[in-house]
């Protein structure tokens, strides 16, 4: 099953078009691709404070896709 991952927004959904073949990529792997995309070059999402880290993490979800 592939997984999408997806970001609430105001208590609506959007579709990242992120897919990923398993639950754990998906959270690992598309977080982290979400938040380098919005970042300039170079900045690591594990450098960033935790708090927030989780907060940026929670935004995201990951749904099982079609």
């Amino acid at each position: 099953m592939r997984w999408a991952l997806v970001a609430t927004l105001m208590s609506g959904i959007w579709d990242t078009g992120l897919r990923y073949q398993s639950y754990e990529d998906c959270i690992r792997l598309g977080v982290r691709a979400s938040y380098l995309a919005s970042q300039e070059h170079g900045k690591n999402f594990y450098d960033i404070d935790p708090e927030t880290r989780e907060d940026y993490h929670s935004v995201f979800k990951c749904i099982p896709s079609k």
